[in-house]
């Protein structure tokens, strides 16, 4: 959570960083930057997570891949 790691990936646990951001912004966007690594459960726990903040500004980061496939 901007750039930080959070102890782990419970949807309380990510509720509780979200919620710390968002008493700091005045137009809270989130960005989930994840892998193929990643599970899909763990992205739809932090989207889950900022529907129930009423968050509704949700990008994802991408990036080109090397590889080739």
């Amino acid at each position: 959570m901007n750039q930080q790691r959070v102890l782990d990936n419970k949807a309380t646990t990510l509720k509780r960083a979200m919620r710390l951001v968002l008493d700091k912004s005045k137009d809270p966007q989130l960005i989930i930057s994840a892998d193929r690594n990643t599970p899909h459960q763990a992205v739809i726990t932090a989207m889950d997570a900022a529907r129930q903040l009423g968050l509704t500004r949700l990008t994802f980061a991408t990036r080109q891949s090397d590889d080739k496939r």
